[in-house]
């Protein structure tokens, strides 16, 4: 309701049978970028994150998160907490997740503190990053 107050199109849809998880919620966002996020409850009072447009995971939506999208090569995990680490930021989880075909990765970091606007654009000139953005969740 809150989301058709502000003018968004919502369509619902319901199955009887997730293929995945036993409770899963799916959503779909287009506009000036399209992403698919899906969220699952484990043990009846656990939520995750379990999807993020083609990356399959398991993260904790808590907190300042980085979202971070690269291509597959060595160093780039390294790099990402170097940066952080130098800046204080405290790593509290990392998930990482893997697109073998297009031989790229997505990484959800969350943090204790949100990095300033620095931070987040050295992270954005790494080598093999394609983009770095932070959520509040």
């Amino acid at each position: 309701m809150v989301a058709r107050d502000h003018g968004i199109k919502v369509i619902e849809s319901k199955a009887s049978r997730s293929s995945d998880y036993a409770s899963t919620v799916t959503t779909r966002v287009r506009g000036c970028v399209d992403r698919l996020i899906a969220g699952a409850v484990f043990h009846g009072k656990q939520p995750r994150i379990v999807r993020i447009d083609d990356f399959i995971l398991e993260a904790i939506p808590e907190g300042h998160t980085l979202l971070l999208h690269n291509h597959d090569r060595p160093g780039v995990v390294g790099a990402v907490g170097m940066i952080l680490g130098e800046a204080g930021c405290n790593i509290s989880r990392m998930q990482l997740a893997l697109q073998r075909e297009r031989n790229e990765a997505a990484m959800l970091v969350n943090v204790d503190v949100a990095p300033s606007d620095a931070v987040m654009e050295q992270l954005r000139m790494l080598p093999h990053v394609i983009s770095c953005q932070l959520v509040e969740l």
